[in-house]
């Protein structure tokens, strides 16, 4: 799936946190709920799911960062002037104790275990579904 659509994430329990927009001086961030916790997160421009991340600072640190990208954050100077040239985009987030509610099934031969999903397993799994363009570009 190349863009998915807003209400399959709303599937995974991602709720609206806030938003990025751009102004004149550059880009600015609101966030309504979850400031302080850590989780994944999604940027959705147009109902589509153009970014997806995970946190583990807190999700304020984590705007922060893509709003002024350090010298070294690679990944945040890349995704900035895509929120700059989209205008708006709109901020969803899952956090981390809900994360952990999803089981990843392992298999060895006849035995088959679930285990509790781990951030960077459930950003991974995403990442595949939804195949979002700045993930990939």
């Amino acid at each position: 799936m190349s863009k998915q659509n807003l209400h399959e994430l709303l599937k995974f329990g991602f709720k609206h946190v806030g938003n990025f927009v751009r102004m004149e001086s550059g880009i600015r961030f609101s966030l309504t709920n979850s400031k302080s916790d850590t989780g994944s997160y999604a940027f959705v421009v147009d109902q589509n799911v153009m970014y997806v991340g995970v946190t583990k600072n807190t999700l304020h640190t984590r705007m922060n960062g893509y709003k002024n990208p350090g010298p070294s954050q690679e990944t945040n100077k890349r995704i900035n002037p895509k929120i700059a040239n989209a205008g708006r985009v709109q901020i969803y987030f899952l956090p981390e104790s809900e994360i952990g509610k999803f089981t990843t099934i392992i298999r060895r031969g006849d035995i088959e275990k679930q285990i509790p999903t781990d951030m960077n397993t459930f950003e991974r799994f995403l990442i595949s579904m939804f195949r979002p363009e700045w993930n990939l570009g």
